[in-house]
C-alpha cells in the first residue's frame, strides 16, 4: 500500500486542525490517508488534492477562499476530503 499524500511536500499533507492543542504543540497534522495498492499507485504519478475550503478561518494554513457560510466558528468539516484522479 502507498499513502499517496506522501507525494506532496510535508507541509502540504495536513488534513486536520486540533483547535485544543496545547500552546507550543503543532495544531496541523495528517490524520487522513489516501491508500492505493502498490500496483495502482505505480500506474499513476498523479498528486492528490486536499480540500480545505471547509475549515474554520482560524486554520491559518488554509489559504483558499472558504465555502459560503464557513467562518471562525462555523465549519463544514474538521477533516479534509482527499481525492486523486486515476486514468486507467
Amino acid at each position: 500500500m502507498e499513502n499517496v499524500l506522501d507525494r506532496l511536500r510535508e507541509d502540504e499533507r495536513w488534513t486536520h486542525v486540533f483547535d485544543g492543542a496545547p500552546a507550543g504543540e503543532e495544531r496541523f497534522c495528517q490524520l487522513d490517508y489516501l491508500l492505493l495498492s502498490t500496483s495502482l499507485a505505480g500506474a499513476t504519478q498523479a498528486k492528490p488534492a486536499v480540500e480545505r475550503r471547509g475549515f474554520s478561518t482560524k486554520a491559518t494554513r488554509a489559504t483558499q477562499k472558504r465555502f459560503p457560510g464557513v467562518t471562525a466558528t462555523t465549519v463544514a468539516s474538521d477533516h479534509c476530503p482527499l481525492a486523486i484522479t486515476l486514468n486507467l
